[in-house]
């Protein structure tokens, strides 16, 4: 026997409150007067036993009816064998995966489902819907369920926004709670549900792919930053879905729907296999990228799409009362063939006359960072992202000025550290956190930098670049969570008194690393398309993969991308693209193995491979049976004798 409210038990002390009474009462005398004792002579020592009798039986009733009354709300429930006749307080729920990688298994999916419904109850409730979105298909009794009916359309994009554990809270006043998720092994299904309520029974039949399929599911280049006419290699990832091992497969890239190169390759079941392209793009701007695979079973796969950037024009403003040579020859390398940076250099005062703002900020200097630049900053901030690059002078000292901009943050331990004796640091290869400033540093010995003279502040959470000594070189900092606006501070200067780094050949894609702050290659899908429409307002027409042609309303609206391919962002005479995906979490995610698959569910999790099983994990079931209406009925008896007896 189990409870369903177990909570009421802490109330069994109270079954001793009938006994505690009549304790209390029979060790309480009190004297009566009589004026004769001849009456005395009726009570015969029968007559006390009985009034004994019925006393001891009053106790034992007010017991057992506080006692049932506290059983009769913990529910009480029993459990016994599965009786197809009964309907005790059933529901059954069955998640069916319609993820890309489910689409060939239709037939399979229907089957499953009937050899549940056909033994079961036909009265029971049964819930079927769709994972990806919750979506209820069917919720009705079982025997108006038509299996042939049922549609699992393939879901393209993952909804994060839901939970199992929120729709699963819909249907826990059900004694009897089983469910049913139908699924191919894939991790990133187990992943949101291995939070599943303890109290379902739950089974997960396996519905192993069969498919012959291959994916593509991802695409990156081996440099973050190309200028035009460069060489550069774009990596795309294949992946192979099935059981069976592919030769000669071909893969086609496209740029601006010319192909640019084709590929054969071999790739083993269950593996991923990588393919180069090597390309030169002679023009800036936005150029339209996509890979392609042969036809096979799953078409929606065999196609990824991203947008390679060449920015043609960048615009910074320069903050520089010093007049640094340096930083002057620096952007003018960029304009060596083609404007590519247009500079705009001010001082302090200058800049706060400027009404035309570039979305990069160079300042040069923190004795530039006045109270006056701090408050063009902060309101230039509630309107549009902004690239704050920060460098400090030889004369610096700390970096307290920075503060002035990120009050959040304390900076009061800085100090200016000189390096003696013909010794200097240099940058920690270990540390660096991203791929661009690691192809920047780390490809070989001779792009390392050789650091005199700086500013001494201890590595952070903030610290992208750091010294072999664990101070910071470059920290990145967002002002605040809600833009996409970043603050990036040095503390080594521009001079050569500080470092060699103005004379080494990788300071032009240093300062490119700082200033551009697009990806070459760039592409979204439902995860991080957030990112791109915290940008659009609704003055901005977007126009999809098929030529429709929609204004943008909402940043939360999520269903507009609902198209692979290429979009198109109408803002005036400006146009730019960008690509939907299919959600990375499908593409990616891995293929689990039975023992993979029951340690992300709950204990107790049973794994069906067939129908077979699931009609054997059926006949298994055992159903609780609630039995507060008898201790109900028992508690109406009780207080019945009772009252009978007291009077």
């Amino acid at each position: 026997m189990s409870f369903l409210t177990p909570l009421y038990l802490w109330f069994l002390p109270l079954v001793t409150i009938p006994v505690l009474i009549y304790l209390f009462n029979r060790s309480k005398y009190k004297d009566k007067v009589f004026s004769s004792i001849r009456f005395l002579s009726f009570l015969n020592k029968k007559t006390i036993k009985k009034i004994n009798l019925v006393n001891v039986l009053l106790i034992i009733i007010r017991t057992l009816i506080v006692l049932t009354f506290i059983l009769m709300m913990s529910r009480p429930i029993y459990n016994s064998s599965y009786n197809l006749r009964l309907n005790e307080d059933t529901v059954i729920l069955i998640g069916v995966d319609n993820s890309l990688s489910m689409k060939t298994n239709q037939d399979k999916i229907k089957s499953h489902i009937s050899a549940i419904a056909e033994n079961s109850n036909p009265n029971t409730n049964i819930v079927i819907f769709k994972t990806e979105d919750f979506s209820i298909i069917y919720d009705k009794d079982i025997k108006s369920l038509r299996t042939n009916n049922l549609i699992f359309d393939t879901n393209l994009f993952y909804d994060d926004e839901n939970e199992i554990d929120t729709f699963l809270l819909k249907y826990n006043n059900y004694i009897n709670k089983h469910f049913f998720l139908i699924s191919d092994g894939q991790s990133n299904l187990l992943e949101r549900y291995k939070y599943l309520d303890k109290e379902w029974i739950i089974n997960y039949i396996n519905i192993k792919n069969d498919t012959t399929n291959l994916s593509i599911i991802n695409m990156e280049s081996n440099k973050d930053i190309v200028l035009s006419n460069d060489i550069f290699k774009i990596k795309v990832s294949v992946r192979n879905n099935g059981y069976i091992n592919y030769k000669n497969q071909l893969i086609e890239l496209y740029v601006n729907n010319i192909n640019l190169g084709k590929k054969y390759f071999d790739i083993k079941a269950n593996s991923i296999e990588y393919i180069y392209f090597d390309l030169i793009i002679p023009e800036y701007g936005e150029h339209l990228c996509y890979a392609k695979l042969e036809y096979d079973e799953i078409n929606e796969d065999n196609i990824f799409y991203s947008v390679l950037n060449l920015k043609e024009n960048i615009g910074i403003d320069i903050i520089d009362s010093e007049n640094n040579i340096f930083l002057k020859n620096i952007f003018e390398s960029f304009n060596l063939n083609k404007t590519i940076v247009k500079t705009n250099f001010y001082t302090a005062n200058s800049y706060l006359s400027n009404s035309n703002q570039n979305n990069i900020l160079f300042i040069n200097g923190l004795s530039n960072i006045t109270d006056e630049i701090k408050s063009k900053i902060n309101e230039t901030l509630k309107y549009k992202n902004i690239n704050i690059i920060i460098f400090p002078t030889i004369k610096d000292k700390s970096l307290k000025n920075v503060s002035k901009l990120l009050p959040k943050y304390d900076f009061s331990n800085s100090f200016r550290k000189t390096i003696g004796n013909n010794q200097y640091l240099e940058v920690d290869n270990k540390s660096i956190k991203t791929k661009k400033f690691n192809d920047i540093f780390s490809n070989s010995s001779y792009r390392n930098i050789k650091v005199f003279d700086y500013i001494s502040s201890p590595s952070d959470s903030n610290t992208y670049l750091s010294f072999n000594n664990n101070d910071s070189f470059l920290k990145i900092y967002k002002p605040s969570s809600n833009t996409n606006s970043e603050i990036k501070v040095s503390t080594i200067s521009l001079d050569l008194n500080s470092s060699n780094l103005p004379l080494k050949g990788n300071i032009l894609p240093f300062i490119s690393s700082l200033i551009m702050d697009y990806r070459l290659i760039e592409f979204f899908d439902q995860n991080n398309i957030s990112s791109l429409t915290s940008s659009l307002t609704n003055d901005n027409v977007l126009i999809t993969p098929s030529n429709q042609k929609f204004i943008f309303i909402s940043n939360n609206d999520k269903e507009v991308f609902n198209e692979l391919g290429f979009y198109k962002i109408e803002s005036g005479l400006n146009k730019n693209n960008f690509s939907i995906n299919i959600d990375s979490y499908e593409l990616k995610s891995n293929f689990l193995n039975e023992k993979e698959i029951l340690k992300l569910l709950p204990k107790n999790s049973s794994i069906l491979n067939s129908t077979n099983e699931t009609l054997n994990a059926i006949s298994n079931f055992k159903t609780n049976y609630d039995i507060w209406k008898f201790a109900f009925l028992l508690l109406l008896i009780l207080i019945a004798l009772e009252m009978y007896l007291s009077s």
